[in-house]
């Protein structure tokens, strides 16, 4: 009987809780403020307990009325059947209360970890989408920059040398084959990167001839770790533009990468005219990085540009991570 009696009990619990959930779920009580939901969990806990102690009455009643209400027990005892009923109803509404109430406290709590965990997935991807958005958007003014400037470049050397403006045009392909693969990445490797800057030199050596003297000084041990793509380009292309070209003399444009402590950093020097020195930080092209980098790293990432007296330099930091071919695309 004891069995038969706790295998009853946990049958009505189940179908208890199964009950609240139901409701909980299908008419969002969750959604509710901190004082409704208390008060709703609480009252469906008290109706629920109510219930259940009247079913088990019930069935107790219909099994065993001899033994429950005898009445010489009942007179032995000082007991009247209405005082064993409202104590049976109490007790049990009570013990029914506070196996439900802990039950719904653990099950609520639960829903509203999984909840917070949703909505923090669901904003992670907004956050990302949006970032992908940005990213996309910056490196697209990008590319029709550079472009212009290559093609620029090529026009000026077809008719003084048509074998040079070949040469171009093939490494100008080279440089579109890589914006356009890298177009989606969020990073590439820094080899990659500086073996694009290497082509976008050699366009524009093939142009200034001897006054362009570039050199790239990057530790082996940093080719393999991530850099955002057309950044180094971008700098480069700024040096020359603006520094370099307006410069009768061999000048040195010099590309320098460290790692310090967990950060790389690159420092991109060239020469400029004595007389009009650049405005530090008004290119489109340095805004335009600051964003990128903005967006990939906070505030664990810049740019800072110094200029004096026939020098420009630009150094960009940003944190040491290495690069995977499956992660950056």
């Amino acid at each position: 009987m004891n069995i038969g009696a706790g295998f009853i009990i946990v049958l009505l619990f189940t179908l208890a809780v199964l009950l609240f959930r139901y409701w909980y779920n299908t008419k969002q009580w969750y959604l509710l403020s901190s004082g409704k939901h208390l008060a709703v969990c609480f009252g469906a806990a008290l109706i629920i307990s109510a219930v259940l102690t009247a079913l088990w009455f019930a069935l107790l009643v219909s099994l065993f009325l001899d033994s429950l209400m005898n009445p010489e027990l009942l007179q032995e005892r000082g007991l009247t059947e209405a005082r064993v009923v409202a104590h049976f109803f109490i007790n049990n509404t009570v013990v029914n209360m506070a196996l439900l109430c802990g039950w719904m406290f653990i099950y609520t709590t639960m829903k509203s970890g999984q909840r917070a965990d949703r909505h923090e997935i669901e904003n992670l991807h907004l956050q990302n989408t949006l970032k992908e958005a940005q990213l996309t958007s910056l490196t697209n003014q990008l590319n029709p920059h550079f472009l212009f400037n290559a093609l620029n470049n090529i026009r000026f050397m077809i008719h003084e040398n048509p074998d040079h403006a070949d040469h171009m045009v093939t490494t100008l392909a080279d440089l579109l084959r890589y914006s356009l693969v890298t177009n989606q990445c969020e990073k590439v490797s820094i080899e990659q990167e500086l073996a694009m800057v290497n082509h976008q030199l050699a366009i524009c050596a093939l142009q200034m001839e001897h006054r362009l003297d570039a050199r790239i000084d990057v530790p082996a041990a940093l080719l393999k770790c991530s850099i955002p793509p057309m950044v180094l380009q971008m700098l480069v292309e700024n040096a020359l533009k603006h520094g370099i070209d307006h410069l009768d003399d061999v000048s040195t444009l010099h590309i320098q990468g460290i790692q310090k402590n967990n950060e790389i950093r690159f420092t991109i020097s060239n020469p400029v005219p004595e007389q009009a020195p650049p405005v530090p930080g008004t290119g489109t092209g340095h805004k335009n990085i600051k964003k990128r980098l903005a967006i990939l790293y906070g505030d664990k990432a810049g740019l800072q540009v110094e200029s004096r007296v026939g020098l420009f330099s630009v150094t960009l930091h940003f944190p040491m991570e290495y690069h995977y071919e499956s992660a950056s695309h």
